[in-house]
């Protein structure tokens, strides 16, 4: 039930540990086995560890710590209860998850559950948490992936506790009163043939047609001078006039809904309010 590739590594740790005279197999054995794994060592680095290191610090901890068989009798190292336990329960789990065979993945996962080995100490020197080695095997996340989406989500949080009109509208109103917007010249046409339509009961949404750069935004913007100035009809006098941000409602979008979720935000604040104008 263990993979070909594990069996091997497995293999070669079993023969290491008779060459260095070992008395006994350990799940530092197994880490040792996991770390030869290539698929392993993939796991190890995506968590973000050190396979080289974590190789030196077992090569230490057999020296110091292993007990050795004398010599003039043939070593055969015996697995311990733990080294049994890690990968019976590795087989069990994937026995129970219908999978054919036991990968170094299952058995790292199994590995971490002895909190009491210098196996599981090593890798979290290395930072490393049976959360992250399941994210992994499981989703192919990696820990740096893992930080960026939970950076993400803090940010989306934050742009949900914030109101929307802040975070993707400008109040062109309130520029036009911090005398951040400049007087319009030429196209009192325009602004006046605007007020018109939206005196209209109906059918009052403005189109403005141009090529970029004709100066479309720099009417919607003399519009809202006008009002700020209160040089207006009294149905617009205390009108609102708010600007979409385009490039902030995309900005970090990652995944589908979110634009449509910022849309529909911005359009609840806007239901919210009286006497309000929408410039897309």
């Amino acid at each position: 039930m263990l993979s070909r590739e594990i069996e091997r590594t497995l293999d070669r740790t079993y023969r290491m540990a008779r060459s260095k005279r070992h008395e006994f197999l350990t799940v530092e054995h197994i880490l040792f086995a996991v770390i030869l794994d290539n698929w392993g060592r993939q796991i190890i680095e995506a968590c973000g560890g050190d396979p080289t290191k974590l190789r030196h610090n077992l090569g230490a901890f057999f020296e110091d710590y292993i007990p050795k068989v004398p010599r003039g009798t043939e070593p055969y190292p015996k697995p311990t209860e733990a080294f049994q336990r890690v990968l019976d329960r590795a087989i069990q789990h994937v026995r129970s998850a219908e999978k054919p065979f036991a990968d170094a993945g299952d058995i790292l996962a199994s590995l971490m559950l002895e909190e009491e080995s210098y196996a599981v100490y090593f890798l979290h020197q290395e930072g490393i948490t049976r959360l992250d080695i399941l994210e992994y095997i499981s989703h192919g996340v990696t820990k740096e992936e893992e930080e960026d989406l939970e950076h993400y989500e803090e940010e989306h949080r934050r742009h949900r506790r914030r109101d929307p009109l802040e975070s993707f509208t400008v109040n062109l109103i309130e520029k036009a009163r911090r005398g951040e917007i400049d007087p319009l010249v030429g196209r009192k046409t325009e602004v006046t043939r605007i007020i018109h339509i939206l005196a209209r009961r109906r059918k009052h949404n403005v189109v403005l047609v141009g090529d970029p750069g004709v100066g479309k935004t720099a009417i919607v913007e003399g519009l809202a001078l006008k009002i700020a100035h209160g040089d207006v009809p009294d149905h617009l006098k205390n009108a609102q006039v708010y600007a979409l941000d385009m490039g902030a409602v995309v900005a970090g979008t990652r995944y589908r809904g979110d634009f449509e979720e910022r849309m529909k935000a911005v359009v609840k604040s806007l239901q919210k309010k009286e006497n309000v104008i929408l410039f897309i």
